[in-house]
């Protein structure tokens, strides 16, 4: 009888660590991914576009690198020229990102539901005033 309970209890944490890894693919040790960036302003015009590197650990804390280059002079699409560091976290499916984690104020905010090929969501550029623009972002899997 034991040898029944011990398939039975093994087949239930074989399918428990599958499921977890479904939930959050990079948990298998120190794995990036790359998303292809773009953002838009209010008005449907691409303003910033670039590639992010982000890496998601166990408790669902983000944190990786962007590189993005304004394609406008638009000055209202805030700090998203250049390079950085970014935090973040995905909580309840919804993936949110500090573009300026060391900065008070000029920083820019992204946040969408959480998906590993592709997303779609809002950029907030906000200052001490409070929200100074936003628009739309698109971030897609680089594979």
């Amino acid at each position: 009888m034991k040898p029944k309970r011990y398939l039975i209890l093994g087949v239930i944490i074989t399918v428990l660590i599958f499921v977890f890894c479904k939930l959050n693919p990079f948990q298998s040790g120190d794995e990036s991914r790359v998303f292809n960036y773009s953002a838009f302003d209010s008005t449907a015009v691409k303003v910033v576009q670039g590639w992010m590197k982000l890496k998601v650990d166990a408790k669902n804390k983000v944190s990786g690198e962007w590189h993005f280059e304004k394609i406008t002079n638009d000055a209202n699409a805030g700090p998203q020229n250049g390079s950085g560091e970014l935090v973040g976290q995905i909580e309840k499916n919804v993936f949110s990102l500090n573009l300026n984690p060391n900065m008070v104020d000029n920083n820019v905010f992204l946040r969408a539901d959480w998906n590993e090929e592709k997303m779609e969501g809002v950029w907030q550029f906000v200052g001490f005033p409070g929200v100074i623009n936003q628009g739309k972002f698109i971030a897609t899997a680089n594979r």
